[in-house]
């Protein structure tokens, strides 16, 4: 009896001792400091986005101006960022620019002449030195020295800094101060590609207005008086213009050229037995704007050519005679032989023909021979006597039956070489006047027919 007493005595002290702990534990809950709690994990910060800016014009003219687009949605902060001019010879030129934020999708105008600043425009009062016809360039980077953006052009070899690459052939140097400049087409399109550049009139402070198409191909048949003019260098006789325009009679040659500067190609023909050039003011029927200039050679070996020999912007006519060896090209579209520029060079072989183009992208129009037993082009850079100046570039076929043809095919600027198969009805034009069979384009258009001939222009 006593021994269960004493269990059931220490029983209720130790109840006691336990309710009594539970006590000042759930006071000190209740009165002391909070229990510690799991500290609040933040999300890491957003990684900033690179920016979406890019050089979207170049000109080169008598003021130098740098267009910069921004095709991101967001603004970029432009404060400390550099463009620099890469120039031909000479160190380089750089403009910092100031505390300028670029909004999304919107221009700004870097400008060499003093002024004052605005939301879209930029003054350096900082001279660049580019000049129209050189190999040069253009490089943006940003506030830490990293590259953003580059062009070049011309024949340049600048390397591109680090950030940014480039690939393909360079797009052709601006050829005057008042003509088309170098513009990204499509608007603010970047690949880092030399093609995702070339020529357009100036459009700063607005979307870029597009580049030229190029020359492009068409027939024209003797027989029929007529000439097939394609408004795109596509297979097949869709995007095609007919013009009833010549005569059936053989010693009439076609041609075709910018006769009043305007920079659309028209139609004409020479007689040779009349001596007598019939060129069209538009590609149109008939006989109603044609301007009649009396020049050249009954003689079957002079052969009608045509180009912008002074490069004013307007094509004039010329004769080569192969038994001479000798160009007649003259200053104006006019009667008579009172302004003729006379350049010897050239072959008395019946299978070198004449060539006429802008090898160099200059602007004006030099002259070249085609030699179908060799293949060979011989291309030269300026209008003088002799075989100086001279590029020499091998593509062609020795078989009579293609004949060669010469266009801006892709509105750089320059003329570039290209073959017409009359048996196969199939063109091959190159995009770059160098060996072989890379850069070509193959377009399946004409006729087999012996009287029918291959055109080029910009029609």
């Amino acid at each position: 009896m006593k021994k269960q007493t004493r269990y059931r005595l220490l029983i209720m002290i130790l109840t006691l001792l336990v309710m009594s702990l539970y006590a000042s534990l759930t006071v000190y809950a209740q009165e002391g400091d909070p229990p510690p709690t799991e500290p609040e994990v933040s999300a890491p910060p957003s990684p900033t986005p690179a920016p979406k800016v890019v050089i979207n014009e170049i000109d080169v003219g008598l003021v130098d101006r740098v267009e910069l687009y921004n095709y991101g949605s967001f603004a970029v902060d432009l404060t400390g960022w550099e463009f620099t001019a890469v120039y031909w010879v000479g160190s380089p030129d750089t403009w910092t620019l100031p505390s300028f934020t670029l909004p999304a999708y919107s221009y700004v105008t870097l400008d060499e002449r003093a002024g004052t600043n605005t939301a879209d425009h930029i003054y350096f009062d900082s001279e660049f030195i580019w000049n129209p016809g050189y190999d040069e360039a253009g490089v943006l980077l940003d506030d830490g020295g990293d590259g953003i953006d580059f062009v070049r052009w011309g024949g340049s070899t600048e390397p591109p800094p680090t950030g940014t690459s480039w690939t393909g052939p360079n797009p052709p140097y601006p050829p005057t101060t008042d003509g088309p400049q170098l513009a990204r087409v499509p608007n603010g399109y970047d690949t880092d590609h030399g093609e995702d550049w070339c020529l357009q009139n100036r459009s700063f402070g607005a979307k870029n207005t597009g580049c030229s198409s190029g020359d492009l191909i068409g027939m024209y048949s003797r027989g029929q008086k007529t000439w097939y003019l394609k408004d795109a260098n596509n297979d097949g006789w869709d995007n095609v213009s007919t013009v009833r325009f010549g005569s059936t009679d053989s010693s009439w040659s076609p041609v075709e050229g910018d006769w009043n500067g305007n920079g659309t190609d028209t139609i004409g023909m020479y007689s040779r037995t009349q001596k007598t050039w019939y060129l069209k003011g538009s590609n149109t029927d008939g006989w109603g704007d044609v301007t009649t200039v009396r020049f050249g050679s009954t003689d079957s070996s002079w052969i009608p050519v045509v180009g912008d020999w002074d490069g004013d912007g307007t094509d004039t006519i010329g004769m080569y005679s192969r038994t001479q060896k000798t160009w007649y090209l003259k200053g104006s579209n006019t009667d008579g032989w009172g302004d003729v520029t006379t350049v010897r060079f050239g072959s008395t072989d019946t299978s070198w023909i004449p060539v006429v183009g802008n090898w160099d992208g200059f602007g004006d129009d030099t002259i070249g021979m085609y030699s179908r037993t060799q293949k060979t082009w011989y291309l030269k850079t300026c209008n003088t006597d002799g075989w100086t100046g001279l590029t020499t570039v091998r593509f062609g076929s020795a078989d009579a039956s293609w004949l060669p043809v010469v266009g801006d095919w892709n509105g750089w600027g320059d003329d570039t070489i290209g073959m017409y198969s009359r048996t196969q009805k199939t063109w091959y034009t190159k995009n770059v006047n160098d060996d072989g069979w890379d850069n070509v384009l193959t377009i399946r258009f004409g006729s087999t027919d012996t009287s029918w001939s291959a055109e080029a222009g910009d029609w």
